[in-house]
């Protein structure tokens, strides 16, 4: 039997290998709400077929959430059907289908089903017709010949148009001008460029085989841009992107040494879209800025920067200020089933509401965090949840500047989080915090208020370790902290100004 992973990735770029596609295309492509996706065009050289609903669609799912019994397979090169299995502890366990061919690309005449995904390809270059269904918050079903339909990557209605598929920067202008989908396959982003897009209402971005980010010392570079409303942005089966950030690392981060693009990918006054199904690795240091951003959804996504774990002559970790989300004037923001390996924080919500965070795995970093938040800054009903957070500095944290003032943090919620090889601290929340870093003296210019922390447990490690670390300028800037079912072992607690702020 063919190994499923090799051939998807071998073969994917030879199909998107032409640089613009104007005829065949997407016929849907899924919300989160929605019943059923519409046919495509009749007739183009290269197109998608179907893919059926469900949460984990794609790229499957591993970890808390995994695809449950996927039935894996393509038709190869001429060949006769071929079929693999993949369990729910797969991964990736990325399409859920059965397929046969009769063409030499082997991507015709597929029927496509499962209840955590399903996934088809077509070519025009036969009769091909494909079928996929799907159970997810909807059940959806697409069909076509020749240039088929997507339909639902999360569970939802399908959106029709036309779809370019370009394989070098200097196409895109002018294939998000024609089309409503772009597919972008292998694209290199030359130094000093930029990926700046406004998808379409009702579009998507799509990201197939590596995306390359060239060496470029700037801390004002920012490669990847992104803007829409309504919009889809996902990663096919095996698409990379990737910063090249060994490049940059030299263990000091955006704090000093080589300029570094100071974030990686800004998702900038979007509302009503989704990010799904991306894997990022070595970004040099912050990678997603998230601003002005409205009911946005980024879900099954995969950071890397595990490479800059390697460490300096000093023993420290090569890469630094390595921020997986920056948060910041967004309202409404669901992130969930995201693994990232890192040198910092995990989250950092540094300003906005009515956020979930949940099905995170977090390892080598700083946590899940508020802050640090400044002055002038509103941030509410922030919840973390059904997460885990391992080999890191810190798991739950909440932190402020000593000289901020007139802001405040309410309503914020840690709930059922794991954590194990936790260093610093496991819950820390600090009043205290001056150019990046504590300074033991806490004040009172910021109020954090109605802070739950719920089924916390696990372990630190090490002597200098802290199960708990409280420390508030007052007993009236920090107050209604709640603690219930808090199970950390190992570590020493403290707890400042007063007891009262801490778990009894």
């Amino acid at each position: 039997m063919r190994s499923f992973i090799p051939a998807a990735v071998a073969v994917l770029p030879a199909v998107l290998a032409r640089p613009q596609n104007f005829n065949g295309g997407f016929g849907g492509f899924g919300g989160i709400q929605g019943d059923q996706g519409g046919s495509g065009p009749d007739s183009g050289t290269y197109s998608h077929g179907g893919v059926g609903g469900g949460f984990q669609t794609i790229g499957g799912l591993r970890g808390s959430q995994p695809m449950q019994s996927a039935s894996n397979g393509y038709g190869g090169d001429s060949s006769p059907q071929e079929t693999a299995t993949a369990t729910s502890d797969s991964f990736p366990a990325y399409y859920t289908d059965s397929a046969s061919s009769t063409s030499s690309i082997g991507y015709n005449h597929v029927q496509a089903s499962g209840s955590s995904g399903s996934y088809g390809y077509s070519s025009a270059s036969a009769a091909a017709t494909v079928t996929a269904t799907g159970s997810g918050t909807k059940a959806t079903a697409a069909s076509g010949s020749g240039g088929s339909a997507i339909s639902s990557l999360a569970g939802g209605s399908g959106v029709g148009g036309t779809t370019c598929t370009v394989t070098e920067l200097s196409q895109v202008t002018a294939s998000v001008s024609a089309c409503s989908n772009v597919l972008l396959s292998g694209v290199t982003i030359p130094a000093s460029s930029t990926l700046s897009v406004t998808v379409p209402s009702g579009g998507a971005l799509l990201f197939a085989g590596t995306m390359t980010v060239e060496y470029t010392p700037d801390s004002e570079y920012t490669p990847i841009v992104l803007k829409g409303s309504n919009a889809k942005i996902a990663g096919l089966a095996g698409a990379v992107i990737d910063g090249q950030g060994s490049k940059y690392w030299d263990g000091q981060g955006s704090n000093g040494g080589t300029d570094k693009p100071d974030h990686f990918f800004k998702l900038s006054d979007m509302e009503s879209s989704t990010l799904e199904q991306l894997t990022i690795q070595n970004w040099p240091t912050h990678l997603f800025s998230i601003n002005g951003c409205t009911d946005m959804t980024i879900s099954n996504v995969i950071l890397d920067n595990s490479a800059g774990d390697e460490e300096d002559s000093d023993g420290d970790a090569l890469g630094h200020n390595t921020d997986a989300f920056d948060v910041s004037s967004t309202d409404g923001l669901h992130i969930t089933s995201a693994t990232v390996y890192n040198q910092d924080d995990c989250v950092a919500v540094n300003s906005g509401s009515n956020m979930v965070f949940e099905n995170m795995y977090c390892s080598g970093g700083h946590g899940l965090s508020i802050g640090s938040v400044d002055s002038g800054v509103t941030i509410s009903n922030v919840t973390f949840t059904d997460s885990s957070v391992v080999k890191s500095k810190n798991a739950c944290r909440i932190k402020t500047d000593a000289d901020g003032s007139d802001s405040t943090v309410s309503d914020i919620t840690y709930s059922n989080i794991v954590v194990s090889d936790i260093t610093d601290y496991a819950i820390d929340i600090q009043q205290d915090y001056e150019n990046g870093s504590p300074t033991g003296d806490p004040t009172t210019g910021i109020t954090i208020s109605g802070v739950t922390f719920s089924s916390i447990t696990g372990s630190v490690s090490g002597d200098d370790a802290y199960s708990y670390y409280i420390l508030c300028g007052s007993t009236s800037s920090c107050e209604d902290f709640t603690f219930t079912d808090i199970d950390i072992s190992g570590g020493q607690t403290e707890c400042e100004p007063d007891a009262s702020l801490c778990p009894s």
